[in-house]
């Protein structure tokens, strides 16, 4: 059984949400910022075999929203099934730590992502599951989201520090198995489910119904181009650091400062949303990919670079996270969590395969006898941005919505 809307946001409920939501991005906090640094510096793949690699994450983006809008809520409870989820990506990332050739890293990468990629858009719709009437409050406990990140930034990093930078970048995988067993005991202990409906079609048509509507369209198409150019930031500003000559001890930590902007915004998102209203936020968030890239292909001093990191943050809230707000007032109940898996199949699954791959080969143009020229490689994202800032500028409205359902 669960809470109702009233006592969610009593503190034992609110904090079972927040505390997956820390958990949950606790995870992805101790690999992601660090995965292109690992296969290139530390295994040595090419810029083409490291897009590749990151790229299985959409690969499998195509494979597991469709399974996830068919089991959902229909053969096992949401909760349930990001435990099992959990489970399975601990393992397959406790045996990819200790992979070296190519192959294996990609292939075990893939089976990762095929196990771990479910369970964001679960996280999503349990939360909103619970917030009928209360969406606006969705950014104070996804917050606790990028705590977690943040936490795994530093933790890492202040370990390698403590061990002389000795510690081994693939420890980071090994942490990350850790918390997402962590994460599944706390579903699976803490997390009240209810009564499945049977199930009566395979294909999930409620969900397919609320995404075919023209304005839930135009928010997948721009969360598509808003995951396609972080996927540049993902793929370059690690190496970038480095380049610049900062330890890699201190790379998780100073990119953290993208989750504490973060955290601000989200923060904010109860007041902004209703005063500026969903095209002025799409355009802030557009407006400050475009600055982030042309500070970093100026390759600015140290305070615009942060600069740029601050604006990391600011643009998942203001696009990603305020786009999801909106398109949950699309969703009667037995359709959000489908809603949430096709939607992360249009955005993190062809988006991310299309920006890893886009932006291995950004890397792979802009080196020259084994240099990489960050200039050239940041003008390609700021390309993706500018396409981004024209396209809600000229084509978003503020659309009326359903309100709760």
């Amino acid at each position: 059984m669960s809470d109702s809307p009233d006592n969610l946001l009593a503190m034992p409920a609110r904090a079972r949400l927040s505390t997956m939501f820390f958990l949950e991005y606790l995870g992805m906090g101790f690999i992601y910022p660090v995965m292109s640094l690992y296969l290139r510096d530390t295994l040595h793949f090419t810029g083409a075999q490291t897009g590749a690699v990151i790229a299985m994450a959409s690969i499998a983006a195509f494979i597991y929203p469709v399974a996830g809008a068919m089991l959902a809520d229909r053969v096992i409870a949401k909760e349930r099934l990001l435990a099992v989820c959990q489970i399975v990506s601990a393992v397959l990332l406790a045996v990819l730590a200790f992979q070296t050739r190519y192959l294996p890293v990609a292939v075990l990468y893939l089976c990762y992502n095929l196990a771990f990629g479910p369970t964001l858009a679960l996280a999503t719709a349990i939360a909103f599951h619970h917030l009928p009437g209360k969406r606006n409050y969705f950014g104070s406990v996804r917050v606790w989201g990028t705590i977690g990140w943040i936490a795994a930034a530093w933790l890492f990093g202040l370990a390698r520090l403590c061990l002389g930078g000795q510690g081994r970048l693939r420890d980071a995988f090994l942490l990350s198995a850790a918390s997402s067993v962590i994460l599944a005991v706390h579903m699976l202990l803490h997390h009240p489910v209810e009564r499945i409906q049977p199930v009566t079609k395979i294909i999930p048509w409620d969900a397919l119904r609320v995404v075919a509507q023209r304005r839930v369209l135009f928010i997948a198409v721009v969360m598509f181009l808003g995951s396609f150019f972080i996927r540049f930031y993902y793929m370059g500003f690690a190496p970038f650091l480095a380049a610049r000559g900062l330890r890699q001890a201190f790379i998780m930590p100073l990119m953290s400062l993208g989750q504490m902007s973060e955290i601000a915004a989200m923060s904010l998102l109860a007041v902004l949303v209703p005063r500026l209203g969903f095209k002025r936020m799409l355009m802030l968030g557009a407006g400050l990919a475009l600055v982030q890239s042309a500070l970093f292909s100026a390759n600015a001093a140290w305070p615009f670079i942060v600069a740029g990191i601050v604006c990391h943050g600011l643009i998942y809230a203001l696009i990603n996270v305020t786009a999801l707000m909106h398109v949950d007032s699309f969703c009667p109940a037995q359709a959000r969590a489908g809603v949430h898996q096709i939607l992360a199949l249009l955005s993190t699954g062809f988006a991310t395969l299309a920006g890893s791959l886009a932006s291995g080969w950004a890397l792979d143009w802009a080196t020259r006898a084994g240099v990489v020229d960050y200039h050239r490689f940041w003008l390609v994202s700021a390309g993706v941005a500018s396409l981004l800032l024209a396209l809600v500028t000229l084509f978003s409205s503020e659309p009326e919505t359903d309100g709760d359902r």
